[in-house]
């Protein structure tokens, strides 16, 4: 009886660690992740609901390109807080980067500055 339960627990704590769950979002983290995956639908043309999320990152950017500068652009020189999120479509993995309302789809990032 006692190595019947014991392998019926054993058995539950392993599923449960082998689940894969959305990671716990600060309100700030939260929010980037709202607004990231809202620009992702539009530019990508699917719905928000098909986005799955993979990692956010706190991020200092080193300018308003917000680490996604585009050739012929001029950027203001101002050191940027934001999050670098990660996100799963379909088959493919994209990069979003946020500063507070903003997010750029990142097709080619430089290398930001790491908190």
């Amino acid at each position: 009886m006692k190595v019947s339960i014991a392998i019926s627990v054993l058995v539950t704590l392993t599923i449960a660690c082998a689940v894969a769950e959305e990671p716990v979002l600060s309100p700030t983290q939260e929010e980037a992740v709202n607004t990231a995956r809202t620009e992702l639908a539009s530019v990508v043309g699917v719905a928000a609901a098909e986005i799955e999320l993979n990692q956010v990152n706190p991020m200092v950017w080193p300018n308003s390109s917000l680490g996604c500068p585009e050739k012929g652009m001029m950027y203001l020189d101002v050191i940027t807080s934001g999050f670098r999120v990660e996100f799963d479509v379909g088959s493919k993995i994209y990069q979003v980067h946020t500063a507070e309302r903003t997010a750029i789809v990142c097709l080619k990032a430089t290398r930001p500055i790491q908190r």
